[in-house]
């Protein structure tokens, strides 16, 4: 028969399974903490990729009460955008960006700025010969069809 566990035991074992326990909470916040690492070193490259291009072309535009510059490399088909200081949208909106004209039929999404914010930044790829860069105010995430008139564009050529 297996001996009867003795109150010291049982303060042992508890503390040996916290201990376990506290171990894989902080591997698996490590773990999420890595893969943001890993994403924010994509993105850098990707960013860095563009801007090295000797072909990187700057182009800036004010709308909304902010700035716009786009960093567009025609020979690594890829932008690189920020968007600052744009005053926020209204309550429950989102700004979102866009590629018009060129190879796309109708505008392309690229991303939402997040609710409630007017600043952000995004690596572009496939431009497909888009002729401009565009910001429209959405009521949802995600839109597949831009709200017109946008709050303001670029000219890419």
């Amino acid at each position: 028969p297996a001996p009867t566990p003795t109150p010291r035991m049982l303060a042992a074992t508890a503390a040996a399974v916290q201990r376990r326990h506290r171990l894989s909470e902080a591997a698996g916040t490590w773990a999420v903490s890595e893969q943001r690492l890993k994403a924010e070193r994509v993105a850098n490259a990707q960013f860095q990729s563009v801007l090295s291009a000797p072909d990187a072309r700057l182009i800036k535009g004010q709308m909304a009460g902010g700035e716009i510059s786009i960093v567009v490399s025609p020979s690594r088909d890829a932008a690189v955008a920020v968007v600052s200081g744009l005053s926020a949208p209204p309550p429950g909106h989102v700004y979102q960006t866009w590629m018009i004209g060129g190879g796309n039929q109708t505008p392309r999404p690229v991303a939402d700025l997040g609710f409630g914010k007017g600043d952000g930044r995004q690596y572009i790829s496939g431009l497909n010969g888009a002729t401009q860069f565009a910001v429209s105010d959405e009521d949802h995430k995600g839109a597949t069809k831009p709200n017109l008139p946008p709050v303001g564009a670029v000219d890419l050529s």
